[in-house]
């Protein structure tokens, strides 16, 4: 992982994130550190961390993420599953280290 990049202010301990490459419809898969059309849902889930110092959860985009358009999907579940609603989805187009505009409500 790089430096963190942007800060999720949401309370809770149980959030996680999954990148979905616009474009393509392939998921980010975190054990296989590639884009993929057949990940697990386990394995595209990113556990978030809540930061009592920030008051939020830091996100740093993975370190191999391609360029491209991404909807970052946010969902609240201790466990995750397939079954999960998404929570807040966001839009970004991110450019290597950092995003080339603001996140876009989806």
């Amino acid at each position: 992982m790089i430096t963190y990049q942007i800060v999720f202010y949401r309370a809770s301990a149980n959030w996680y994130i999954r990148f979905v490459k616009f474009e393509e419809g392939k998921v980010w898969d975190k054990n296989a550190d590639s884009l993929s059309l057949t990940t697990t849902w386990l394995n595209s889930a990113i556990a978030l961390t809540f930061s009592a110092i920030i008051g939020g959860h830091p996100i740093a985009f993975p370190t191999n993420l391609p360029l491209g358009t991404y909807d970052m999907l946010f969902y609240n579940a201790a466990i995750p599953a397939v079954s999960d609603i998404v929570q807040v989805g966001k839009r970004i187009v991110y450019i290597g280290n950092s995003l080339s505009e603001l996140p876009q409500d989806l």
